[in-house]
């Protein structure tokens, strides 16, 4: 009978489940091996909308399958991924255009801090280190070392990111690597320093040998020297399995070359005015050239992904040139191919540039059309051209086009507001911050999501000053008239400087101008009495005391320092005929108005989402509120770091006088914030609440809301000197920020559904604390007391800038004690954190019913969950335990870092003596062992478990053989049936099972074994198909011919075969009743056809889509 199966894709949604995010890896579900392959289905298009939301900072979280690389037990996934809080200005394009990131394998980067740790001499830190005076030789020693030009006093921080493992790490003094967040991964270095190796928690190995240097150097005024190429990143070149698979990732060289970004500085003696050797020093500002910061990589690109076994075939990717950067490249197309070169699949990435030259990924088209996915944004056109001075504090486009100069407009000094530099406006605006952003996403349904997006926000205080009002004095005489004045009171509400412009001019009225025409300015306070009059000095820099208070024929400017809650009245007057005199006073009447509200910050977040069907009909609604009242007006964002402009220093200045010398102090601003603004992650803005509502912005169809920890890094001590080194790296205290500590799902009527408390922990007694120094040589000194030091046999061998060095131990040096140095001291603290507990409500009918889990993390040698507890709403219990290699004194595997793998697990019920379930997988505890029952490999033998009756352990399953690259060959159930697997196409597939037979050896022939010739004979005609590059697949039938005769030569046995086309499925299947299945693909490799030995169709699958 023929039977048609007609696939419509529909609306699917996505159903959220509840996540053990504690559960162990690799728990075993099934003591059966899963190495069979099931009939083939329908190629699953998957699902569109609901797109995921990054809710403790608004990011859109997309991500988009491309296609994944298998070699065994090794899958390497190929994914876009999107996420993005607003687009920078200076960002350039990246291999997908803008916004998107490509995964393809894994990376680490990092980040020099100082100098490079591999290429400087590392100052060592005293022993029981603690800061203190510089009288102390020990810690005068230190700060001595630390002030060379050429130590380095601060550890490089390394980020990772590969197959689902992400983390950072430094090296300790000892050169130990340090993971921030204690994890079971063995890091090494190889390559003779010039790569890394991580080890994973199932003995997987990762090797990242594609260095990828980087060079600065500042062009403005003239080129610094070129800046020597420095190893800043280390990419993902090897994947190797405990079972001997191996991946590989190849890499072809580029070149870029682009200015990064660009700055500029303003340096001024501040307060003012200051003494140098020959009196007071001009202040007037020094205005550097615009700075480019040039960016040379000698960088890695992939090209190529493979393994050691050539029928697992390749991919390749192909690339396109950027428009915008030299030697910078898109991908253009990424293909999957088999040992023959024939193409499995393909993707194919369309691009538009604009007038601007930004690259925004529009398409990915794939072999199959109706795979396909595409993305608009929001007036994409109008993004600017990188390095434009229309940015925010955060670098986001803000659209003051009308900016000419880097540096901000407000340094947050009001005694610098007269500072005569043009500034920039530098405020965000959420409108130009969104523009680039991703706003529709069509998927190969042709269901798709559009996005909104708002400006990020915070609640705080807002002071609003009044508007600067004027008001015009005027005095005129003539012949006649030789006397004029006008009077204006002003009432002053906080203290300002008052502002007044004016002059004299002859008087045309008159007859004749007989010259010396002025008039003058006077003011008095509400007792009479007369106030100075202040100028600014440009020299200065500060408000000096006026000379005179008369106005002339050029314009003069005078000030007066106006105090709160006063009145002051400024009289104009002249006394001089034919004069005409006007001045206009400047001054801001009324208090500055204090509020509280939500405050705008830089970037965006997102503000709905609303998924649509083919039909363009909305199927799903989601309105984000970042807000923690009821009202959902009040926003429950985090300020986060406040931009800082300016820094202070201390210079000497040495006269001629020997050893005398002047002490001034600079301000340096910046066009750039001098703190960093993302101290704490790659947002600027976390928030603490948030709420979703479902259906509409009511919550029409109900909500949720969730509630996360705010907990940012805080900055360093500051712990010799006068002033912070302000770029100085912060504590990372913030291992829990952004955790999930609540949530809530409720209906349209408010009414809780469920609720979910989860409460996260550090281990203290594994909290490690390494210090590092960031330290500010303000100026040289030349005449210098000394200290007698007495050196330590460390500082004799090992730190050559030291006067200790090459001495004997216990000699004394004397060292200067000095005062030109600024230190701050700040901690890379690396945490065990784990979640110690989770309670869930749900509310039936309003009574709530209570479930709580509790996590033990009780091995440090591991870091894995060792048992949890689970108290249901009747009070009775539940707990697992689990044992690792360390538990179980395994040190073979202990050895191979395969520590996370759950050896046995035990499950109680009240009475926590009596398991009701108790299983336990064998491994080798010795290469002996392991050469005599798995063929040398990390790999179970045997999985028991406990008979409850009389408390034994059973053997449920026996794995028996393996060949040497980890297939399992044989296994014999608890009954003591053997069944014996035969792997074909180069040992990468298995290709018969057979039922009660045993696989041959080197041991007699004798009965229940199959003859080896015959095993060699259909491995041999696999193989043969394996290599066929005939599209016709002629060898195809002699494979299957050889699978019959086998079958023929061993009646007596339940046989199934399997043959194959690599790479794509299973073409045929043949069980014990002989009646076979044979599947086709159509040219997008999707299953079409099933149909019997004899040609007869039993199932057809059709694909059928909506066109565009």
């Amino acid at each position: 009978m023929r039977k048609i199966l007609l696939i419509i894709i529909l609306l699917l949604f996505v159903n959220s489940k509840a996540q053990n995010l504690n559960a162990p890896e690799q728990e075993p579900t099934s003591t059966f091996p899963n190495i069979i392959p099931p009939s083939p289905t329908a190629y699953a298009l998957g699902n569109y909308g609901n797109v995921p939301v990054g809710l403790f900072t608004g990011a859109l979280n997309m991500q988009i399958p491309i296609m994944e690389y298998k070699a065994g037990d090794i899958t390497v996934p190929i994914y876009l991924f999107y996420g993005s809080n607003g687009i920078k200005v200076d960002d350039i394009s990246g291999n997908v255009g803008i916004g998107w990131n490509l995964n393809f394998g894994g990376v680490i980067t990092k980040t020099i801090r100082d100098l490079d740790d591999d290429l400087q001499l590392t100052v060592p830190v005293p022993e029981n280190f603690s800061p203190g005076y510089i009288t102390n030789s020990i810690i005068n020693a230190f700060y001595y070392n630390a002030g060379d030009i050429l130590a380095d006093t601060e550890a490089d921080i390394y980020s990772f990111n590969f197959n689902g493992y992400s983390g950072k790490f430094i090296f300790d003094q000892n050169n130990v690597p340090i993971l921030l967040s204690q994890d079971k991964l063995v890091i090494e270095r190889e390559n003779y320093s010039k790569g890394f190796s991580i080890t994973t928690k199932d003995g997987t190995k990762y090797h990242f040998n594609a260095e990828e240097k980087t060079s600065f150097r500042m062009r403005g005024g003239g080129w610094s020297a070129p800046g020597e190429f420095q190893p800043t990143a280390w990419y993902l070149s090897s994947i190797i399995s405990n079972t001997g698979n191996q991946v590989f990732f190849e890499y072809q060289d580029v070149n870029p070359n682009y200015n990064a970004t660009q700055s500029q500085t303003v340096k001024i003696i501040y307060p003012a005015p200051q003494t140098g050797c020959e009196g007071i020093l001009n202040a007037n500002p020094i205005v550097s050239d615009t700075i480019q910061q040039n960016m040379r990589i000698k960088g890695k690109i992939i090209s190529k992904i493979y393994s050691n076994k050539i029928l697992d075939g390749e991919i390749n990717f192909l690339y396109k040139p950027d428009q915008d950067v030299d030697n910078f490249f898109q991908i253009a197309s990424i293909s999957k191919r088999n040992m023959h070169g024939n193409l499995i699949e393909k993707a194919t990435f369309e691009y538009t540039v604009t007038t601007k030259n930004r690259t925004f990924l529009n398409r990915v088209l794939f072999e199959d059309p109706n795979k396909n996915y595409e993305f608009e944004y929001a007036n994409k056109e109008m993004f600017p051209n990188r390095l434009n001075l229309a940015q925010d504090h955060w670098g986001y486009y803000n659209g003051h086009i009308e900016n000419t100069n880097l540096l901000p407009n407000n340094f947050g000094i009001s005694d610098l507001e007269n500072l005569n530099i043009p500034g920039s406006n530098k405020d965000p605006d959420a409108n130009f911050a969104q523009i680039g952003m991703l706003n529709k996403i069509t998927y190969p349904t042709k269901g798709f999501t559009k996005i909104e997006y708002e400006g990020n926000d915070y609640f705080g205080t807002k002071i609003t000053y009044p508007q600067t009002t004027e008001h015009r004095l005027q005095v005129t005489t003539t012949d006649d008239k030789r006397r004029d004045r006008d009077l204006k009171d002003i009432n002053i509400a906080y203290r300002q400087y008052v502002k007044i412009v004016g002059h004299s001019l002859f008087n045309t009225d008159c007859r004749e101008n007989l010259g010396n025409n002025q008039s003058q300015l006077n003011v008095y306070d509400e007792d009479g009495v007369l106030q100075p009059l202040w100028i600014w000095s440009t020299n200065f820099q500060m408000y000096t005391p006026a000379q005179s208070n008369a106005f002339f024929e050029d314009e003069g400017v005078y000030y007066i320092d106006a105090y709160a809650g006063k009145k002051y009245t400024i009289e104009l007057v002249t006394y001089r005929p034919c004069t005409l005199g006007s001045c206009t006073i400047f001054y801001k009447p009324g208090n500055a108005v204090v509020s509280n509200e939500n405050m705008p910050t830089g970037g965006v977040r997102v503000k709905s989402s609303e998924d649509f069907s083919r039909e363009g009909v909305s199927s799903s609604y989601k309105r984000f509120y970042y807000t923690n009242d009821a009202n959902y007006t009040v926003s429950s964002g985090d300020a986060g770091v406040v931009p800082l402009y300016y820094d202070e220093s201390i210079e000497w200045t040495y006269c001629d006088v020997p050893c005398k010398f002047k002490e001034n102090i600079f301000l340096t601003i910046s066009s750039s914030s001098i703190i960093s603004l993302f101290n704490s992650g790659s947002s600027n803005c976390y928030y603490s609440d948030v709420t979703i509502s479902h259906g509409g912005d009511y919550f029409e169809k109900g909500g949720e809301h969730k509630k996360f920890k705010l907990n940012r890094d805080k900055e360093g001590e500051l712990i010799f000197g006068n002033h912070k080194v302000q770029r100085s790296p912060w504590n990372n205290v913030g291992w829990d920020n952004g955790n999930e500590e609540s949530s809530l799902i409720f209906d349209s009527n408010k009414i809780p559904i469920k609720e979910i408390y989860s409460n996260y922990v550090t281990n203290d007694n594994f909290t490690k604390n390494m210090y590092s120094y960031s330290v500010r040589k303000n100026y040289a000194i030349n005449c210098m007391t000394g200290l007698t030091h007495t050196c330590t046999e460390y500082e004799t061998l090992n730190y050559p800038l030291n006067k200790c060095y090459g001495l004997p131990a216990g000699t004394p040096v004397n060292l200067p004690i000095f005062s030109n140095l600024d230190i701050m001291q700040y901690k890379n603290i690396s945490y065990w954190h784990y979640l110690k507990s989770q309670k869930t409500t749900e509310y039936l009918n309003g009574t709530p019913v209570q479930t709580t889990t509790e996590y033990f993390f009780n091995n440090p040698s591991h870091y894995q969950m060792t048992s949890q507890k689970t108290t249901f709403p009747d009070l009775s219990t539940q707990t697992t335990e689990y044992q690792y290699a360390h538990e179980k004194g395994n040190t073979y595997l202990i050895g191979k870092n395969m520590v996370g793998i759950p050896l046995q697990t035990k499950m109680y019920e009240i009475d926590a003596s009596k398991p009701i379930s108790n299983t336990e997988t064998l491994y080798p505890t010795s290469q002996t062992q392991a050469d005599a029952k798995t063929s040398g490999l990390a790999l179970p033998y045997e999985v028991q478990s406990e008979n409850l009756k009389t408390n034994a352990m059973e053997k449920q399953v026996s794995y028996d053989k393996y060949d040497l690259k980890g297939n399992l060959l044989q296994y014999t159930t608890k009954e003591g049936i053997p069944v014996c697997i035969v792997w074909g196409y180069h040992m990468t597939q298995p290709i018969a099972k057979i039922e009660g037979a045993t696989y041959p050896d080197d041991t007699p022939l004798r009965n229940g074994i199959i003859p080896l010739n015959l095993i060699n004979t259909i491995i041999s005609a696999s193989d043969e198909d394996a290599d066929d590059a005939d599209v016709a697949n002629p060898k195809e039938q002699l494979l299957i011919d050889a699978l019959d005769a086998f079958r023929i030569a061993l009646p007596n046995y339940q046989i199934t075969t399997y043959t194959y086309d690599p790479l794509i499925g299973v073409r045929s299947i043949t069980p014990p009743s002989g009646i076979r299945e044979i599947y086709t693909y159509d040219t997008s490799n999707r299953l079409k056809e099933v149909k019997d030995v004899n040609g007869n169709l039993l199932k057809e699958y059709q694909y059928h889509y909506k066109q565009p």
